[in-house]
C-alpha cells in the first residue's frame, strides 16, 4: 500500500514571512523595551487577541491598541505601521513554496489579522502559492489552543499524524504535537535545512 505524502502546514510570521519587529511601534512608547519584550507583550495583548480572532473591526482595534499600549500615534499612523508589520517573505521562500507545491499539498495556519493578510496577498502573493489558508481572524480560533489544530486537521481532511507542522513559537509546536501533528520549531532562515533534514526536498 502506497504511503500518503504528508501535508505541509506552515505558520506565517517568523516562518514564511519576516516581521518588522515592531520597531515603529516601539518608538511610540514612553518606556524603553527590547524587541523580544515588545513581541511578547504584543502576543499577549488583549486588543491584539480580539482583533486576530475576528472579534473587533480594524478601527476599534486601532483605538484599543493605542490606548492599551499608550502609543503616541494617531489612528492613521498606527494602521499604516500595522499594514507594514509583515516585512517581506524570507529570502528564498517564494521559490521554495513554488517547488513544494508541485509535490505536496501545502497550507498555512496562522494567528494573524486582516491588515497583515492584506499585505501578504497584495504584495507577497502568498494566497496564490498556498491553497489552504487557515487564518485566526477568519476561523476565530487561535494557537496554541488545541481547537485551532483540530480544526486545521478537519479542514485538511487528514489524520494529525499525516500533517507536518512548522512554527517558530515553541508553545504552538508543543500544542500541535500533543494532538498528533509531526511538529517542528523552526524560523524562516532555517526552514530549508529542516525540510532537507526531513527528506522533503
Amino acid at each position: 500500500m502506497r504511503k500518503e505524502k504528508p501535508f505541509l502546514l506552515f505558520d506565517l510570521g517568523g516562518v514564511l514571512v519576516e516581521l518588522a519587529g515592531g520597531v515603529v511601534f516601539m518608538e511610540w512608547l514612553d518606556e524603553a523595551m527590547t524587541p523580544e519584550a515588545f513581541h511578547d507583550r504584543w502576543l499577549h495583548s488583549h486588543a491584539v487577541r480580539l482583533y486576530e480572532s475576528g472579534k473587533i473591526a480594524q478601527k476599534e482595534f486601532a483605538q484599543s491598541a493605542i490606548a492599551e499600549f499608550g502609543f503616541k500615534a494617531g489612528e492613521a499612523q498606527f494602521l499604516d505601521a500595522l499594514y507594514h508589520f509583515p516585512k517581506a517573505p524570507f529570502e528564498g521562500i517564494i521559490p521554495l513554496l513554488e517547488n513544494l507545491g508541485t509535490t505536496y499539498d501545502i497550507g498555512c495556519l496562522s494567528n494573524t489579522n486582516a491588515s497583515h493578510w492584506e499585505r501578504m496577498c497584495n504584495e507577497f502573493k502568498l494566497d496564490r502559492l498556498i491553497p489552504v489558508c487557515l487564518l485566526s481572524y477568519k476561523t476565530g480560533l487561535m494557537k496554541p489552543d488545541a481547537e485551532a489544530f483540530l480544526y486545521a486537521a478537519s479542514v485538511i481532511g487528514r489524520p494529525p499524524s499525516e500533517i507536518l507542522y512548522f512554527d517558530d513559537n515553541a508553545a504552538n509546536v508543543r500544542a500541535a504535537a500533543r494532538i498528533g501533528f509531526s511538529a517542528h520549531c523552526v524560523t524562516g532562515p532555517d526552514l530549508r535545512d529542516k525540510l532537507q533534514e526531513l527528506h522533503l526536498i
